[in-house]
């Protein structure tokens, strides 16, 4: 499936827009940074700005951690679409999509992108539908290692001050979902499946590094922020941010995931949903800033000489 071809021009097909498509998908850009910032201001700068911790490291890894999936993806359908670098910016929106409005919108806008270039429009389903079932079964996979990388610390004092009973049994139930969810996509990979194995391949092996590596760079920032609380802590509060970031149709993931962490820890840690609250404003911040120079960049580059 993949295309050997000259790298394709992301206005390749521009021409081919009609006007409303154009206004409508102005109307939706305005509309998603608005909101971001709005979600933004529902969590409370004033309390947030509070608990930001003063050292750039901290900041600097939540970035890094926050761009490492459209990277991930980037490369992956360079490969199968054979698109440049400056394509980036799709998938900075892919992202923003999924995460503030709901769960797959930015897959089904992806889609759109690739039908409305001639070359991709053959591949557009197959690549998007593939690439997505594995970066599904890379994050199940890696939600099982990190409830089982946290299990040794569970008898620690500072890890049953901070993981409920409740905590438990919501990261067992959602992790016994996803792993049903696994097994099946296993089972019937060849009647869901489109791409050849070496690309199918391909595209799980970036994903497991992509979620290893933000992975890495989020429990280095909270934990450079609050080194006092159990390692095995963050990692099962990491579990669960993959646990939500699985469910589909969800909107703003961040906030539900900082509402569970807030209420099924922060009783005895508030520091730790402090933190929480903070990690999720900066992803709205990321979400909004990235969305905005994305869409920047574009009305540049479609701009009269």
């Amino acid at each position: 499936m993949t295309l050997a071809t000259a790298p394709l021009a992301l206005d390749a097909d521009d021409n081919r827009t009609p006007n409303w498509q154009r206004l409508l998908g102005f109307a939706l850009s305005a509309g998603v940074i608005g909101f971001l910032f709005y979600s933004v201001g529902q969590l409370g700068w004033a309390a947030i700005v509070a608990v930001l911790p003063a050292n750039p490291l901290f900041y600097l890894l939540l970035a890094a951690a926050y761009f490492t999936l459209p990277f991930s993806e980037l490369l992956i359908f360079r490969r199968l679409w054979n698109i440049g670098w400056p394509a980036f910016g799709v998938f900075v929106k892919k992202r923003v999509l999924n995460d503030a409005v709901f769960g797959y919108s930015g897959e089904a806008w992806l889609f759109v992108w690739a039908r409305n270039r001639a070359r991709l429009r053959e591949s557009a389903l197959a690549g998007v539908k593939d690439v997505a079932i594995m970066s599904a079964l890379a994050g199940n996979l890696a939600t099982l290692l990190l409830v089982l990388a946290a299990l040794p610390f569970a008898h620690s004092a500072l890890f049953q001050a901070a993981i409920s009973g409740d905590t438990m049994r919501a990261i067992a139930l959602g992790t016994a979902l996803v792993m049903a969810v696994s097994v099946a996509l296993v089972l019937f990979r060849k009647r869901v499946l489109s791409l050849s194995p070496a690309d199918n391949r391909f595209a799980f092996l970036v994903a497991c590094l992509r979620l290893g590596a933000a992975g890495a760079l989020v429990l280095v920032a909270w934990t450079m922020a609050l080194p006092a609380v159990s390692v095995g802590v963050w990692l099962l509060l990491g579990a669960m941010r993959l646990i939500i970031s699985r469910l589909p149709l969800v909107p703003n993931k961040d906030l539900l995931f900082t509402g569970l962490a807030v209420a099924l820890a922060g009783a005895a840690q508030p520091q730790v949903a402090a933190l929480l609250a903070a990690t999720a404003a900066m992803t709205f911040v990321f979400h909004a800033l990235g969305y905005a120079l994305v869409q920047g960049a574009e009305l540049l580059r479609k701009a009269p000489a």
